[in-house]
């Protein structure tokens, strides 16, 4: 899962605003979803570990345990292209997202 994890982070999260829309609702569904992904892991407080790292065979090396949510938060910590994305959503305000669902619901 996290590699699924890194890409919607890396790759959705932090383009999909620049991607072009037949509607611009759209562009904001899509960063709903995604952040409601991630609100449901770090709500997940019961997450087992998982062991990720060098494979078993290689000598000296150990594997690494990280737990998905732990993943997230280091994220949420320390990528500044994750902080660009939640400015730029606080910044449009609620008003227009407001406006934009009820034009999406009137389409």
């Amino acid at each position: 899962f996290l590699p699924c994890l890194a890409y919607v982070r890396s790759e959705i999260l932090t383009a999909y605003d620049t991607w072009r829309y037949q509607h611009l609702l759209q562009r904001w569904q899509i960063g709903s979803k995604v952040l409601s992904l991630f609100l449901d892991i770090l709500e997940d407080v019961d997450e087992p570990a998982v062991e990720i790292g060098v494979h078993s065979h290689a000598p000296g090396k150990r594997q690494k345990t990280v737990c998905v949510r732990e993943s997230l938060l280091q994220s949420i910590l320390y990528d500044s292209s994750f902080h660009n994305v939640l400015l730029s959503l606080i910044g449009i305000g609620h008003r227009t997202l407001e406006r934009l669902i009820w034009r999406g619901y009137k389409e």
